[in-house]
């Protein structure tokens, strides 16, 4: 009797050692915009495969909220606020949701002691210096990706004399200035730096002309550059034209779209997939039995890899810790890339891509030399 007692004891003792903690990530994400959606089904495949590991002390799930609109998204921000054991939320959106969700999230301190941000959409530099502590993303931010850009132009393209362009907003402006800078340090010469208020006007034509530029660096949203591009075309300007926009998932035109190079975080091509994506769209396969929509997708399982991986090695809840678990990831086996979170922007390679016949193409595979600050 005594050795079944014993017995009992110990295996109750065993099984609560391997007992899983419910984990609760916090999804915003808004449910009409495609790429976002592409991204959610990366967050659910990630969770899905996080649930095979039985040796895990974590069990993961999730906690998704539709914030279709600006209203919609502060509520949802204030409702994650409330939630227990929801140490990280995931934001899908770019700059727009994540400006009003990091103020809200992460203003008060009671709110920067229990909850990490971590962003698999592009995002703003100056909103990584502003939250650096709790704040992260799995894309590259825009210094990172314009200095890539830069170097690809001068070592691949061989061509060190760049004509600027840009769109009349900051945003676009500040891009032109990291990617001006990056070449510059990288002793290129840009020999024409130019608002494009007034658009492709006659005067600008002259401009370019006697600038005597080799290359274009474009800097504008992605249906406003392929308007560039096209009054540029127009215009008989045929230099190859670099741009800050990614054009993946857009209708390209052979017309105005040759000799174009974007700069992106991830792309689906088999001469190029690391082991980590050859695993990913397998397991994407067998969830979805189809190929992914959207490179969006592998963001937001990278997203969610990285929020899963930084639990596990803080062994805590805490978001401190967790934070500190990902600054201490030098080599993060990301599906987009290995990743370093030393910095306040995650280093990784950026892939360059050449559109040629209205077809894109992977040009080339660029970590940044020097980034702009």
């Amino acid at each position: 009797m005594l050795f079944r007692i014993l017995l009992l004891s110990l295996s109750l003792v065993i099984s609560s050692a391997y007992a899983a903690t419910d984990v609760n990530l916090g999804v915003i994400y808004d449910a009409k915009d495609p790429q976002q959606m592409a991204a959610w089904q990366g967050v659910q495949l990630a969770v899905s495969q996080s649930q095979h590991d039985k040796k895990s002390d974590y069990k993961f799930s999730l906690i998704g909220i539709d914030a279709s609109t600006t209203q919609s998204l502060i509520i949802a921000a204030n409702n994650l606020q409330d939630k227990e054991k929801l140490p990280v939320i995931l934001g899908l959106g770019g700059n727009a949701q994540i400006t009003i969700l990091a103020p809200i999230i992460l203003s008060a301190d009671k709110m920067a002691r229990n909850k990490v941000l971590i962003s698999a959409d592009a995002t703003s530099v100056d909103l990584l210096k502003q939250y650096a502590q709790q704040y992260f993303s799995v894309s590259a931010s825009e210094n990172v990706l314009a200095g890539a850009a830069a170097q690809f132009i001068l070592n691949q393209l061989h061509r060190e004399r760049v004509l600027v362009l840009y769109q009349n907003n900051n945003q676009s402006k500040k891009w032109a200035n990291y990617f001006a800078e990056a070449f510059t340090h990288i002793q290129g010469n840009v020999a024409l730096n130019k608002n494009l208020e007034l658009g492709v006007t006659p005067e600008l034509v002259e401009a370019i002309h006697a600038a005597r530029g080799r290359v274009i660096y474009l800097a504008a949203s992605n249906q406003e550059a392929i308007a560039y591009i096209k009054q540029l075309r127009q215009a008989g300007i045929k230099l190859p034209i670099m741009l800050s926009a990614d054009l993946n998932g857009m209708t390209l035109d052979k017309n105005w779209a040759e000799g174009v190079f974007y700069t992106t975080q991830t792309y689906f091509d088999k001469n190029f997939e690391s082991d980590e994506m050859t695993a990913f769209l397998k397991q994407y396969n067998e969830q979805y039995k189809k190929k992914p929509s959207s490179t969006q997708v592998v963001l937001g399982y990278d997203a969610t890899l990285l929020a899963i991986m930084a639990i596990r090695q803080a062994d805590s809840l805490d978001a401190d810790k967790i934070a500190q678990a990902i600054k201490k990831m030098q080599m993060f086996p990301a599906a987009s890339g290995l990743m370093n979170f030393v910095a306040l922007t995650p280093l990784k390679v950026v892939t360059i891509i050449k559109i040629t016949n209205g077809k894109t193409n992977i040009a080339a595979m660029s970590r940044p030399q020097y980034i702009a600050q």
